[in-house]
């Protein structure tokens, strides 16, 4: 018993270790008695296909600052083509935001944040459109697809001379049968023209080829398209504030390494 409490005061210091070493702050402060030029704020409006996220984080010091977490009678309000909601608070291990949900997520559609302040002050100025909506149309979710082969990503419509972010996730299992997690250009801005052409077997995360994985077992592929714009942040938060706009999609596949 003592070895196993032991084995848990161990596991829980090196976690903490870690999260000092990476930045995360679990601490947080009250907002009552902060002004609202000391608050950094990070704001997103983020749509996928079933909607639009609005999430909102306030911190003292900065990016990498103190949680805030907002004090009775203090709230975030988020507004959409008439409608406005009061967004609520989201905790976990690490961090403190608030987030709500909208129906819409049309091409340039306005989202603005007002934070209300305990004397009734509204901090509004805060808002950001949406970039132009897309779909991803091929590959479809759940195929298969072989190691060997090409994979065309395509979505429309295209943008002329736009970019548009691409992430990837590659879970693969290993002959030891642990699962290992790869990526082909995480956070790459390509063109924005409607077709991307993946040729997996000559990419970056099967560099060292496929000799320590189980072949037999399909790799999970999750791809990620996202289009970002820059919206504006009221001018009574502290400098270095920001908000983006996201409309992101994403199609999750099988890749057969045996083919």
């Amino acid at each position: 018993m003592k070895l196993l409490i032991l084995k848990g005061l161990l596991t829980t210091y090196v976690s903490l270790i870690l999260l000092s070493a990476l930045g995360c702050n679990n601490e947080s402060v009250g907002s009552d008695n902060i002004k609202t030029a000391g608050i950094w704020a990070s704001m997103e409006a983020r749509a996928s296909e079933g909607g639009t996220r609005v999430n909102v984080e306030l911190n003292v010091g900065g990016s990498n600052g103190t949680n805030l977490e907002l004090s009775t009678n203090e709230y975030l309000q988020a507004s959409n083509a008439g409608t406005t909601i009061e967004l609520s608070k989201d905790f976990d291990f690490l961090d403190i935001d608030y987030q709500g949900y909208f129906s819409n997520n049309d091409s340039n559609a306005l989202f603005s944040v007002v934070f209300v302040r305990e004397d009734g002050t509204r901090v509004s100025g805060s808002r950001a459109n949406l970039p132009t909506y897309f779909d991803i149309t091929q590959p479809e979710n759940n195929e298969t697809f072989p190691f060997n082969g090409q994979v065309d990503l395509t979505w429309g419509p295209a943008i002329e001379d736009g970019r548009i972010n691409f992430e990837s996730r590659l879970s693969c299992r290993t002959l030891s049968g642990s699962t290992t997690t790869r990526s082909l250009q995480n956070n790459a801005a390509i063109n924005d023209d409607g077709i991307y052409t993946i040729v997996f077997a000559d990419s970056a995360a099967f560099a060292s080829g496929t000799s320590e994985l189980n072949t037999q077992i399909p790799c999970n592929v999750k791809l990620t398209l996202s289009r970002i714009s820059s919206g504006t942040v009221s001018s009574e938060f502290e400098s270095g504030s920001r908000f983006r706009a996201i409309q992101t999609r994403s199609v999750e596949f099988l890749l057969d390494l045996s083919r």
